[in-house]
């Protein structure tokens, strides 16, 4: 077994093929613009060229799949498991923008379109539920105490020191 950070896959061009690949705290590879998930996912995100056309399985670890919005799990969609996001008119993997139109909400901000949120969510959580195992803290880590909320007040003293600028 050999473990390596993210930043040091772009360097790994010549990466001997492995039969499993792990790659923790996966929603670092949200972006399709990114290095890193280039490096690891292929140019287009379809495997082809990355680190993970080397590798027999991929398994994607995370515990905030999608901090955001759905389209952040497009990149990991696309090139892990394209037969979830299959076009019903072409039969093949929709692309970043049909993503987004098939399950965010977007809105015009002047400069483009800005997604906002997600919408039909029961569909995707249907299309990821045969390989997407979710869990909650409660379940798999029952030890732990209930999360406290208090107030905690603190004084502070601030010191300026006045310069001239001239």
């Amino acid at each position: 077994p050999m473990v390596f950070s993210y930043n040091m896959v772009p360097l790994m061009q010549n990466w001997r093929p492995v039969d499993v690949l792990i790659l923790d705290e996966a929603h670092y590879l949200k972006s399709a613009d990114a290095k890193r998930t280039q490096a690891i996912f292929g140019p287009k995100c379809d495997g082809v060229g990355g680190l993970i056309e080397r590798a027999e399985r991929v398994i994607l670890l995370s515990g905030t799949p999608m901090p955001n919005h759905p389209a952040e799990l497009w990149p990991m969609l696309r090139a892990c498991a394209p037969e979830t996001i299959l076009s019903a008119k072409t039969g093949k993997p929709w692309s970043y923008w049909q993503f987004v139109k098939g399950y965010c909400r977007t809105r015009n901000n002047g400069f483009g379109d800005q997604i906002v949120g997600g919408k039909n969510l029961e569909q995707l959580k249907a299309a990821l539920q045969p390989f997407m195992l979710r869990r909650l803290q409660k379940e798999v880590m029952p030890e732990l105490p209930p999360i406290r909320f208090a107030e905690l007040f603190v004084e502070a003293k601030f010191e300026f020191e006045s310069f001239d600028m001239y």
